[in-house]
């Protein structure tokens, strides 16, 4: 089974668009620092959020198809959490160190896997 996002070449009407506001979505500024500081690869577009660990991306719906800014950090900050467990890590393999007690990328990890605060 796959997601049309991963399908190229599909005519046009098989890729939902989210309805995008007339006005530009206000992001929060430290948690964008924060995310960037990260050096993930963080994609937007379609009506999906979802980590690709083959391409090694997040993949996000444009910003303003969330109810708000916290929602769309709360999102964000989730599909972080699948990317820091990508199994290519070889800080995590070469450590001997949980996953669960380092992020993938080899930073301490000192939230639960379901919570994160920035």
């Amino acid at each position: 089974m796959f997601n049309v996002a991963q399908i190229e070449g599909l005519p046009a009407h098989y890729y939902a668009q989210p309805e995008a506001k007339a006005e530009k979505l206000q992001l929060i500024e430290s948690a964008e620092k924060f995310f960037a500081a990260t050096g993930a690869v963080i994609r937007h577009g379609g009506n999906m959020a979802y980590y690709a660990p083959g391409p090694d991306v997040i993949q996000l719906p444009v910003p303003e198809a969330f109810r708000d800014a916290e929602s769309y950090a709360a999102t964000k900050a989730h599909e972080l959490t699948h990317w820091t467990k990508h199994p290519a890590c070889e800080f995590c393999e070469s450590s001997g160190r949980p996953h669960e007690f380092y992020g993938c990328r080899g930073r301490p990890n000192n939230t639960s896997k379901h919570s994160f605060t920035a």
